[in-house]
């Protein structure tokens, strides 16, 4: 009786043995870089995603710092869809994150009675868990992504609120903003030239808005894939309109419509042209961007520029 008894125990735990080795939930490591408040995170999420975007799958779970389960906050995960996350991969768009945080601090002072832009600070980590329920959740919910033992993913705080996308990455505006218009036009005068902040989705609240996941268009292609070089830069002013506070401001001067586009029904006088242009050269912002490569512009762009006069070296529109 014993024996018998001691046998069903062995096989008992056998059973717990391997049970105890499924792993059930999906969860990281805590990250390797910090919050902008200097904290590691590490993150337990739900086994299918709430949305899927042009670049990474994102899913939504709990966060926590090492002071334990009292500092639980809300936070999303986000994981490449068409490849593996590793910290090269990834490090873009931290690298994203921090230069338009920093260049909003600088939009802040010069423009101190806006609204404060604030732009959320991924942290990256690598998985520890992945939850073996994340299969059959993949064929009832429909997405494509598959979470891989040590992949790379994004920590973000989760932004509650009406999320929207206000400018996308070719420039055009989803949803009418002048305050996000002219910091995406102050990016490119305030780095010389040198890039474009886009892609401003998020969060608009009372006295904030805050956005995460931008995409930066610059001369020499440093901020990851999805920088189109000068090519990104050229296509975010075609579809750029300044305002009153940037209808003065340079702007890529070859292959683009005016800075402050003239309808159709608008008389263009060629002296007030030429004052704009002075006005840029002689304004404390006057470091213009070289034309990009003549080879870079597509047959459309070069259509629209034969299509269109030319008056001190700008293409106007036809009147």
């Amino acid at each position: 009786m014993s024996t018998r008894t001691e046998q069903k125990r062995t096989k008992t735990s056998e059973i717990m043995g391997v049970f105890s080795k499924i792993k059930t939930n999906n969860s990281t490591f805590f990250s390797k870089t910090k919050c902008e408040d200097g904290h590691n995170w590490w993150v337990s999420f739900e086994f299918y995603p709430f949305a899927v975007g042009e670049r990474h799958t994102v899913f939504e779970g709990r966060m926590y710092n090492q002071h334990g389960y009292w500092s639980q906050s809300k936070a999303v995960v986000k994981s490449l869809n068409d490849e593996i996350g590793s910290e090269n991969n990834l490090q873009f768009a931290i690298t994203c994150s921090e230069k338009s945080r920093s260049l909003a601090d600088t939009f802040k002072d010069e423009f101190p009675n806006t609204k404060h832009l604030k732009f959320a600070q991924p942290c990256l980590s690598e998985m520890d868990s992945v939850s073996v329920f994340n299969t059959p959740f993949r064929y009832i919910k429909g997405y494509e992504k598959q979470l891989a033992e040590h992949e790379h993913v994004l920590i973000e705080e989760f932004i509650d609120g009406d999320y929207q996308l206000f400018i996308d990455s070719d420039g055009i505006r989803r949803q009418e903003s002048d305050f996000l218009d002219t910091f995406l036009h102050y990016s490119y005068v305030e780095s010389n030239g040198d890039f474009v902040i886009c892609k401003l989705e998020g969060v608009e609240r009372d006295k904030d808005i805050k956005l995460s996941g931008v995409t930066i268009h610059s001369r020499n292609r440093s901020f990851g894939p999805c920088d189109h070089g000068e090519q990104g830069i050229l296509n975010v002013f075609k579809n750029h309109r300044c305002n009153d506070i940037c209808k003065n401001w340079p702007t890529p001067a070859f292959g683009l419509v005016p800075s402050a586009p003239v309808g159709s029904e608008t008389k263009i006088d060629i002296m007030d042209i030429l004052k704009s242009d002075a006005a840029v050269l002689f304004s404390s912002k006057t470091d213009l961007v070289s034309p990009p490569p003549y080879e870079n512009l597509t047959n459309a762009d070069i259509r629209k520029i034969e299509d269109r006069p030319m008056v001190h070296g700008q293409c106007i529109q036809k009147v």
